[in-house]
């Protein structure tokens, strides 16, 4: 079984702010990463590190593709919030990546 990261926690894992146990976990491919997430997490790459930081991301964590009905899941998602009164919390990048989970 495999988890799909979230870029909060990518993050924090990524700039060692949790249990150094989580790196672990992670190389152990347990762990999986998608594209909202891994350009969500590019944004504060440093340029000159770019591409480095994107190369070791991917070695890292195993790769999960966006499905191809993403948004009839997102549609879903977005009306099970909005029933619970919390539709103005996630964002369409984690409705995105909960959906990719979600498949």
């Amino acid at each position: 079984m495999k988890y799909l990261i979230d870029t909060s926690a990518l993050s924090r894992i990524w700039h060692n702010q949790v249990d150094a146990g989580w790196r672990e976990v992670a190389g152990n491919g347990v762990i999986a990463v998608c594209e909202p997430v891994l350009t969500e997490m590019l944004v504060s790459a440093d340029s000159k590190q770019y591409v480095a930081v994107e190369n070791e991301i991917r070695e890292t964590y195993p790769y999960l593709t966006v499905p191809d009905a993403v948004w009839d899941e997102v549609d879903t998602i977005r009306h099970e919030l909005a029933r619970r009164s919390a539709h103005r919390g996630p964002s369409v990048v984690d409705m995105v990546v909960a959906s990719t989970a979600i498949r």
